[in-house]
């Protein structure tokens, strides 16, 4: 077992949590997008609908957000190292399956309920957690560079997956992503992640003694949420709480459409294979460009993410209207950039939200109850745009609704208000 030493490396030990968050962020994505680019020769080779496949995200959509709180208590209390590795096997045994699949029940099982059981933890639970453990004050910094886990994901996989698919096949795409997850990044999630900076005799953001103490009130970037921290029963029995779920929840309808159905969308638009593959290229760089060059720095200007919610949904929704009326390659593109900058702020407000609202005690188990409810928009929105698609014969409408289910998660984040503190025990 590595030893890590207080004083070595000279990089605050934080940043290398960073790096494990972004791998989680990546791998989490790269099963989805995996998955996305081999929908439409998956349907023509086995004979199934595009909304019979896009049942099996949504059936792990839905699962990951039922063992959400779960998973989440347990990364509260013990850290996160046994829960993402075993949640990093788990995702690399599911695709290996994945690529065995004859009836759509295998499907279900092997993507929908195995890729399932870790999709929350990998790509909410487990970094939100462990960013909000080791910053405060950079937290905003930290949960930016983290975030553009998804969307190199999403420059690098589609192209890959692409390749594996000309060169062998759907079902060796599926085994060869599986067998790299097992081989490739199992061994440093068991080995770098630590649960708290105090466990290597370190402080959070890597201050010298006497320069913060998390309990205390900061004055500068410090919400006072972060002074106090809230228990998860504190938060279940706060309208906070329930207004910020149901709002993400919603919103979050368009996010995981887009992820899911942007190449299938524009291939039943006419548009070729490799264009198509290509917008998701330029979807990726955009949410890459946008998360460090613009969400990260305005959110920590603002000092607070919740106005970056409001900037962050209407994009969504004028993206959704725009992808009703895509025509053309050129537009394709335009579209798809369009998209990335305004899909960049997606995982940044999801990192940061949970621990600027409640704190980081029980970041894990109040972040995994609410994905227990934005799982079920993440799950609704691929499978209502598929299945509209399929009776209409055509993605327009399906992205028209979407638009207006993203501008009722919006209202509803009107009454939510700024960041409060934890009630006291008599309250």
């Amino acid at each position: 077992m590595i030893q890590w030493s207080a004083t070595l490396p000279r990089i605050y030990f934080g940043w290398y949590i960073v790096g494990i968050a972004f791998f989680s962020l990546f791998l989490s994505a790269g099963t989805g997008t995996t998955f996305s680019v081999l929908i439409p020769t998956m349907s023509q080779d086995l004979g199934w609908s595009f909304s019979a496949l896009v049942l099996a995200n949504g059936i792990g959509t839905f699962v990951g957000s039922l063992t959400g709180p779960f998973m989440g208590r347990i990364v509260d209390r013990q850290g996160a190292r046994l829960v993402l590795t075993g949640c990093v096997l788990i995702t690399g045994i599911s695709s290996i399956l994945c690529g065995f699949v004859q009836e759509p029940w295998q499907l279900y099982a092997a993507y929908g309920l195995a890729s399932g059981i870790s999709r929350s933890t990998m790509m909410n639970v487990g970094p939100s957690a462990m960013i909000a453990n080791w910053f405060l004050r950079k937290r905003a910094k930290a949960s930016g560079f983290a975030s553009i886990g998804p969307p190199v994901c999403s420059m690098v996989f589609p192209g890959a997956t692409a390749l594996a698919l000309s060169l062998f096949g759907w079902r060796e795409a599926w085994v060869l992503l599986g067998v790299m997850t097992v081989l490739v990044f199992t061994p440093p999630f068991g080995i770098i992640i630590r649960h708290r900076p105090e466990n290597l005799g370190l402080r959070i953001d890597g201050d010298d003694a006497g320069v913060l103490d998390p309990a205390q009130p900061h004055p500068r970037n410090a919400m006072p949420s972060q002074w106090r921290d809230w228990t998860l029963h504190q938060a279940l029995h706060h309208r906070q709480f329930w207004l910020l779920a149901a709002s993400m929840a919603i919103i979050g309808l368009m996010p995981q459409t887009v992820f899911l159905l942007l190449f299938t969308t524009f291939r039943s638009q006419g548009i070729s294979e490799a264009v198509a593959a290509g917008t998701l290229t330029v979807l990726g760089l955009g949410q890459v460009v946008s998360r460090l060059a613009f969400w990260t720095p305005l959110i920590t200007r603002l000092g607070s993410v919740r106005y970056a919610i409001f900037l962050w949904g209407g994009m969504l929704i004028v993206g959704s209207v725009l992808l009703s009326f895509t025509q053309g390659e050129i537009m394709a593109y335009a579209v798809s950039a369009f998209l990335g900058v305004a899909l960049g702020g997606n995982l940044v407000v999801q990192l940061i939200v949970w621990p600027e609202y409640f704190g980081r005690s029980s970041v894990g188990a109040i972040a995994g109850t609410a994905h227990l409810f934005m799982g079920l928009g993440a799950a609704l929105g691929p499978q209502l745009t598929a299945g509209i698609a399929d009776i209409s014969g055509s993605y327009a409408l399906s992205y028209l609704v979407l638009a207006a289910w993203v501008a009722l998660g919006i209202i509803l984040q009107l009454p939510v208000g700024k960041p409060t503190p934890a009630p006291t025990a008599s309250a």
